[in-house]
């Protein structure tokens, strides 16, 4: 695939012939593994609906043809050309790690020169059960698990998605059965917007207006022919639909679906498009994109595993087509600039999803930033990547909706040396505390827009942006809590008896208050944070730190800082009660 352009004029087709229904009616896939009755809806059958289950039936790939529809332009040839390698450089250097900021002068966290002569051995294997304990609400059963205390929870292993059969991966659909479940324009433009509004802010994996000009093509077409549109790009619609149903407050409703069961469906029509878009064999952008919203979605119903694999295909997608290379703007020509900046944003989206769920996968990162040399994404609005343009950054002492995702890149960072701590049986108490000096350096030289502890001015921008960047500001707090939190749990109970890892103890319990502060006062917002999985595993993270506080012999404080410990738990529980009644667990 080369380079990807900008907003395109008309969409790609691939002609396909009527489809032929076989004489003799065959069970869906999963309900002949199953060996159970099926009724043969080809909508979805009972059975799949009950289980969440991709309803797939073993039809062969419909025939191709000569192509119709509209005369495919330069714009159209280029974005859906058969796939190859997107960006080399033949001479590939060691990774310009792009700081942030410039050097950062630590503060003074706390004095441990009494405690100088102690043994400061570092505690591996406690670090990494916390790890385990912290993502038990996510995860299913793991090796690593087994030997867990009584009373973890092991969550039910969830379905698999069926591709296809035995016979041959992957199965290809028919663009009219996906196209079965797309509502009409009016719903879907609704449920769009709720999307731009409450959901592309956390990951940003699109380039809104090439997003929105390939939409609006979309449904410029009559419908007898939308069936022939690109499987690429219907992925990336349905699970578009999907998530601003799943994070949007109030839902406009399906004739006979519930809210639940409609964003199920269009998660389920985004597996089909990518099977029969043969994702796993022709790599493109469109599939990265599609691929990190999905993993939202499944990360946030309880399919961790399923996403954490889907990631994994994401990333090496990614290095086959070359975006952990791309070639610096200075040393590239300016066409393909717009494919380079948004090849530049996905990469390193990976790259902080890589590192914040490792601790979920074996404490095991996929991405070796030693053998890449893209640099970070330029600070630079959608609105200004224009196709064959200059990319010309803003400091970024300036809010764009990129700066939130180039500052989130120091975190993971410093969250990969946490892994590698992990991994290493060797390091000691210091190594702990040099990586908390690190994180709270980080978030003292984040732009004071993105700080929620600085009053903010008053502001003119527009609404989207306005609110977009309160949430930044908020999910920035929280991560710099959650960081701390997760770096000293180990060390928490130790610190009630040696004087050593008394800080840790302090630590952990501020770092808890104030992430669950934060949470609260988000609600006024609107956070749709609260609904995220990620920010659900801190609110749990921050309840257990406290919870485990007021079991303790001697709980540090008074009664009256008791009584605020235990409405922190209270606060705890009720954020996650509050979050089971729009996702599946929890």
């Amino acid at each position: 695939m080369s380079n990807l352009p900008g907003p395109p004029t008309s969409l790609s087709f691939t002609s396909l012939e009527p489809y032929v229904a076989r004489k003799h009616a065959q069970s869906c896939l999963p309900c002949r593994t199953r060996k159970v009755k099926c009724d043969l809806e080809r909508e979805g059958c009972r059975n799949c609906k009950r289980r969440r289950d991709a309803c797939v039936y073993p039809n062969t790939a419909p025939p191709s043809g000569i192509l119709s529809g509209p005369p495919q332009s330069a714009h159209v040839q280029r974005v859906f050309a058969p796939p190859q390698r997107m960006f080399t450089l033949p001479n590939a250097q060691s990774p310009a790690r792009v700081p942030v900021s410039a050097a950062r002068s630590p503060p003074t966290v706390t004095s441990l020169a009494s405690a100088a002569n102690s043994p400061r051995s570092g505690d591996p294997t406690g670090v990494k059960l916390h790890e385990e304990l912290d993502h038990s609400i996510l995860l299913g059963p793991s090796p690593s698990q087994s030997a867990s205390p009584a009373g973890i929870r092991s969550p039910q292993a969830s379905s698999p998605v069926v591709y296809g059969s035995g016979s041959g991966f992957p199965f290809r659909a028919d663009a009219r059965s996906l196209l079965s479940s797309l509502p009409d324009k009016d719903y879907c433009d609704s449920i769009v917007t709720l999307y731009l509004e409450r959901v592309e802010w956390i990951h940003k994996p699109l380039h809104v207006p090439t997003f929105l000009a390939t939409y609006n093509s979309f449904w410029s077409y009559p419908a007898s022919d939308r069936h022939n549109a690109d499987p690429k790009w219907l992925g990336l619609l349905f699970i578009v639909l999907c998530l601003g149903l799943h994070f949007a407050e109030t839902t406009p409703s399906l004739p006979g679906l519930t809210a639940s069961e409609a964003e199920e469906q269009f998660c389920q029509a985004c597996q089909q498009a990518l099977a029969q878009a043969n994702f796993l064999s022709d790599h493109s952008i469109e599939h990265i994109q599609t691929i990190i919203c999905l993993n939202l979605y499944l990360n946030n119903t309880d399919r961790s595993p399923m996403a954490h694999m889907m990631l994994g295909v994401a990333i090496k997608m990614a290095l086959a087509l070359g975006l952990s290379r791309i070639p610096p703007e200075n040393e590239a020509p300016r066409e393909g600039s717009l494919g380079r900046e948004i090849g530049r944003r996905l990469w390193w989206s990976l790259v902080c999803q890589d590192a914040y769920t490792s601790s979920a996968c074996n404490s095991t990162y996929l991405v070796v930033l030693g053998q890449t040399s893209t640099q970070l994404p330029s600070n630079v609005d959608d609105e200004d990547l224009i196709e064959g343009r200059s990319i010309v950054g803003k400091p970024i002492t300036e809010p764009t909706n990129s700066s939130f995702h180039i500052t989130k890149i120091d975190f993971a960072l410093a969250t990969r040396k946490y892994i590698d701590l992990i991994n290493n049986t060797s390091f000691d108490y210091d190594a702990i505390l040099a990586l908390d000096r690190e994180y709270r350096d980080i978030y003292a030289d984040l732009p004071t827009y993105l700080r929620p502890d600085v009053p903010q001015p008053l502001s003119v921008s527009s609404t989207f942006r306005r609110q977009h960047l309160v949430w930044e500001r908020i999910f920035s707090g929280i991560t710099l809590q959650n960081r701390i939190m997760r770096l000293h749990r180990a060390y928490m109970s130790r610190g009630y008896k040696e004087e050593l890892f008394r800080f840790s103890t302090d630590a952990c319990l501020t770092a808890a208050h104030g992430c669950l502060d934060l949470v609260e006062k988000a609600r006024i917002s609107s956070f749709p944070g609260s609904r995220w999985w990620v920010v659900l595993v801190h609110i749990w993270t921050a309840g257990l730190v406290i919870a485990m506080d007021l079991l303790q012999d001697s709980p540090t404080g008074s009664p009256t800082e008791a009584s605020r410990k235990r409405a922190g738990v209270e606060l705890s529980i009720s954020l996650l009660r509050h979050a089971s009644r729009f996702l599946h667990r929890f």
